[in-house]
C-alpha cells in the first residue's frame, strides 16, 4: 500500500497534465491585428471590387472616395469613405456627399458593404 500512493499520484499528475494540454489546443487562436494601413489597403480593396460589380449609376463618383473614418469594432473594422460634391461656388446645386461603408472581418475578409445615407443640402 505504501508503494500504491507515488502511483496514484504519479497518474493524477499525468492526467491533469494531458488534461491541460488538450484544453489549451481546443482554444481558437487569436489573430493578429490588423494595422491602420493594412485595413485601409482591404477595405480600398474590396471597395474597388464591389464597384466593379456594381451597376449602380454612382459608381464613377464613389470610386473617387476617400477614407474619413476608420473604427475598430468587436466584430472587425468600419471604414467610411466619403466623395464630396458641390462645394464649391462653381457647383450651385448644392452639395451632395456620397458615403460607402465598409465593413471586414479581423482577417481582412470582406463582411460587408453599405450605400450611403448620403448628405444633400
Amino acid at each position: 500500500m505504501h508503494h500504491l500512493r507515488p502511483s496514484i499520484f504519479a497518474a493524477f499528475a499525468v492526467t491533469l497534465l494531458l488534461t491541460t494540454a488538450v484544453g489549451c489546443s481546443q482554444q481558437p487562436a487569436e489573430q493578429p491585428s490588423l494595422s491602420d494601413a493594412q485595413v485601409r489597403q482591404f477595405a480600398t480593396k474590396h471597395r474597388d471590387e464591389w464597384l466593379a460589380k456594381s451597376a449602380s449609376e454612382d459608381a464613377a463618383v464613389l470610386a473617387r472616395s476617400t477614407i474619413v473614418l476608420v473604427e475598430k469594432q468587436p466584430q472587425g473594422w468600419h471604414i467610411t469613405f466619403k466623395t464630396p460634391t458641390g462645394h464649391s461656388q462653381a457647383t450651385p446645386e448644392g452639395i451632395h456627399d456620397y458615403y460607402l461603408h465598409v465593413y471586414i472581418k479581423p482577417s481582412g475578409e470582406l463582411d460587408r458593404i453599405v450605400r450611403g445615407p448620403d448628405l444633400l443640402s
